[in-house]
């Protein structure tokens, strides 16, 4: 995804989209209450955090002091757990 070699509209349609759904569908089904269109948003935000990690990651490993201030990877995705598991409680109870 950081550096795509297929056309866009290919990776869309045959990577992206039906990833993206079957997460939704598991977290719609591990979550009473919450309907697949906060389903999909939580799926866009979860992403969205790995993408950023491994983004950071990348880059400190190929320019010095990037990756300096990052905390261990096992605790990097503890967080996003934690943060996400939290956020999709919410989206199911409705809040704003």
């Amino acid at each position: 995804m950081l550096d795509p070699q297929l056309p866009r509209e290919l990776f869309l349609a045959e990577v992206v989209g039906p990833i993206q759904e079957v997460l939704a569908d598991a977290i719609v089904a591990a979550t009473p209450g919450l309907g697949p269109g906060p389903a999909r948003l939580c799926v866009i935000s979860i992403v969205g955090q790995l993408l950023q990690v491994a983004h950071r990651l990348q880059r400190g490993e190929l320019a010095a002091g990037w990756g300096a201030e990052l905390p261990p990877l096992p605790e990097m995705v503890d967080q996003i757990v934690r943060f996400s598991a939290a956020g999709v409680r919410a989206s199911a109870r409705g809040a704003r």
